[in-house]
């Protein structure tokens, strides 16, 4: 019999451990959903902030926002006659109805005395703000700035709307926190045209200029 040093049979003992612990570590890895392997860098904090949104489906939920302001812009176009023979469609009853059932009195002064008499100004700007937030949305361009026009746009509904008799206040919160989550998360790039514009800044000279800068901060 071949005589084998006990100190052989220590590492090879030492060398099967460290295999299978290697082994288990990639198996570990591959099983657990969005682990990715850090060769060269240090470990990766996850905390309650750094959490990374699924881009496939913040995606397909910024494309329905886009519609949905797309839809409720075409519902109050300049072209839409309401009964009561007026453009812009159901815009100009539901100002009525906001300063009759007013949340704050300083609101109620403002439609009745700036919005009210200048309806064709600010019918044109709603139509106008309305189109570009479902279009940016939609197509997910310069996501961050209509992610945070579209949350103010939101607010400023919210505050006439509020107080008019069957309307559910929660209604408001839910359409304003989607807006927040699409600027926060940059959603215009996932399945958007965000994601090959910024590409496009990073690599070209224009992205390096001053408004190239300031145009890789909306996207």
């Amino acid at each position: 019999m071949r005589y084998v040093p006990m100190a052989w049979h220590v590492r090879g003992k030492w060398r099967m451990l460290a295999c299978a612990a290697t082994t288990r570590q990639v198996i570990d890895s591959a099983e657990t959903p969005g682990t990715r392997s850090h060769t060269g860098r240090g470990e990766q904090t996850m905390g309650v902030f750094s959490q990374q949104l699924p881009g496939l489906s913040i995606g397909l939920l910024r494309i329905m926002f886009g519609i949905l302001w797309l839809d409720a812009a075409l519902q109050k176009a300049p072209w839409v006659i309401n009964p009561q023979g007026t453009r812009f469609g159901w815009l100009s009853n539901w100002i009525w109805q906001e300063m009759q059932h007013p949340t704050f009195g300083f609101y109620k002064a403002f439609l009745e005395h700036i919005v009210w008499p200048n309806l064709t100004f600010f019918g044109y700007m709603s139509f106008v703000t309305e189109m570009a937030l479902g279009l940016s949305l939609l197509f997910g361009v310069c996501t961050v700035l209509s992610g945070i026009g579209g949350a103010l746009w939101q607010l400023t509904i919210a505050i006439g709307s509020y107080s008019v008799p069957g309307e559910w206040y929660w209604i408001w919160p839910l359409l304003i926190a989607p807006h927040l989550v699409f600027a926060m998360s940059r959603a215009g790039r996932s399945v958007g045209l965000d994601l090959f514009l910024y590409q496009w800044l990073a690599r070209a000279p224009q992205g390096q200029t001053g408004p190239g800068r300031f145009l890789r901060r909306w996207i």
